[in-house]
């Protein structure tokens, strides 16, 4: 609700915190498809999430923070296996659809 509310006043710049908490999958991809929807008619997006796999399909540059930046640049970029293993000290593993799970070793 909160976020068809910021919709209809047609921001320019919409941020958004953990804005796929707590909602099923076909919440969450009717979200993300909005959302892409308000960035190709020029809407700019800041959003924090915790889902690499969110991260990866819908930002153009992603800033991988872990009480400090370990990574800032495109997707494909920064969200790499060394990376996150730097940045949260786990292993990385890449699954066969090309999305990244952190797991503790």
């Amino acid at each position: 609700m909160l976020l068809a509310r910021a919709i209809v006043a047609e921001p320019r710049l919409l941020l958004l915190d953990e804005p796929f908490n707590g909602v099923d999958a076909v919440s969450q991809d009717a979200i993300v498809r909005v959302l892409k929807e308000l960035s190709a008619e020029g809407t700019a997006l800041v959003i924090s999430t915790h889902d690499l796999a969110v991260a990866r399909d819908l930002a153009d540059q992603v800033c991988l923070l872990n009480r400090r930046q370990w990574a800032v640049g495109p997707a494909s970029e920064t969200l790499t296996a060394e990376n996150l293993r730097l940045a949260y000290g786990s292993a990385a593993i890449e699954v066969s659809d090309g999305r990244m799970v952190v797991v503790e070793p």
